[in-house]
């Protein structure tokens, strides 16, 4: 059965769902005038525009972040490593390389900051936001 229905043609189909609905379509009505869609339409197009840009902004923010956040790990390393064997009690150096650690560590958990975040919400927005339109 299921293919003799999968293999009618459009305007089989297209018939047969006309004489089921036939009674639903006769008492439609002529849909009303889409000017009131107009200012609806026409935010949407802006708004599309400038989320794209957002997205595009988000995107680059949080690869600069990443970015800067591998350039001070980085620096972080070589800062430790000029300061081993130090005595933290003593030396400055040391307290210095110590707090950098922690914030590595802390930097490790989100490179990007809260751009990633950011960026999946416009993104996400954006996605609606064409749905919309």
């Amino acid at each position: 059965m299921k293919r003799s229905f999968d293999g009618r043609s459009t305007a089989e189909m297209c018939a047969s769902f006309q004489s089921a609905f036939a009674d639903e379509l006769q008492r439609l009505t002529v849909p009303p005038d889409d000017r009131r869609l107009v200012d609806s339409k026409t935010f949407l197009e802006a708004q599309l525009v400038k989320l794209r840009d957002l997205t595009t902004a988000l995107r680059d923010a949080s690869d600069a972040q990443k970015h800067a956040t591998a350039m001070a790990s980085a620096a972080q390393a070589k800062f430790a490593a000029s300061s081993d064997g130090e005595d933290v009690a003593k030396k400055p150096r040391a307290a210095i390389a110590g707090a950098l650690k922690q914030q590595d560590e802390v930097f490790r958990e989100s490179p990007a900051f809260h751009y990633d975040l950011l960026l999946a919400a416009a993104e996400r927005e954006l996605d609606e936001t064409e749905a919309m339109q």
